[in-house]
C-alpha cells in the first residue's frame, strides 16, 4: 500500500511539478521580455586554418525580429565583438569572431568585464539580451 502511494506521488511530481519549475527557469527564456526577436539556436565553434590562424565564432540564429531592431555587438566570455548580420531564408544569423594568433583579416575586439549578451537597439534605445545557453560545437579544421 505504501509503495503504491509513493509511485503515485512520484508520478504526480514528474507530471505536474517538474514542468512548472522548468517553465519558470530563466535558462529557458530564449527571447527578450519585449519579444523583439526569438533565439532559434546559439553556439560557439573554434576553427583552425593552417598552422597559425585560429579563432572562435559565436553564432546566434534569430527569428521574429521586429523591424525597428538593429544589432550592435556580442559579448562572449568577456570579449566584446562586432555583430556581423546575415539574412537567411527564414531567419537572421548574428556572428561574432574572436581571432587567436595571426590573422589575415583585422578583426577588432575589446576586453570587457561583462556577462555573455547580445547588444541591440530598438527605436534608438540600447538594450541587452543576456545569453544564458550557448552550446559548444565541434572544432572546424580547414
Amino acid at each position: 500500500m505504501l509503495m503504491a502511494k509513493m509511485k503515485y506521488f512520484l508520478l504526480f511530481a514528474l507530471l505536474f511539478v517538474y514542468p512548472g519549475i522548468k517553465a519558470c527557469s530563466p535558462l529557458i527564456r530564449m527571447h527578450p521580455a519585449d519579444n523583439s526577436f526569438k533565439v532559434k539556436r546559439s553556439f560557439y565553434q573554434s576553427w583552425i586554418i593552417g598552422e597559425n590562424e585560429k579563432g572562435t565564432d559565436v553564432v546566434l540564429e534569430l527569428t521574429g525580429i521586429k523591424k525597428e531592431v538593429t544589432f550592435d555587438s556580442l559579448i562572449f566570455r568577456g570579449v566584446k565583438l562586432k555583430a556581423f548580420v546575415t539574412t537567411l531564408k527564414k531567419s537572421v544569423e548574428i556572428k561574432g569572431i574572436i581571432p587567436s594568433g595571426k590573422s589575415r583579416i583585422k578583426i577588432d575586439y575589446e576586453v570587457v568585464n561583462l556577462p555573455d549578451q547580445l547588444i541591440y537597439h530598438q527605436n534608438g534605445v540600447r538594450k541587452e539580451f543576456m545569453l544564458k545557453t550557448i552550446r559548444r560545437e565541434k572544432t572546424k579544421i580547414y
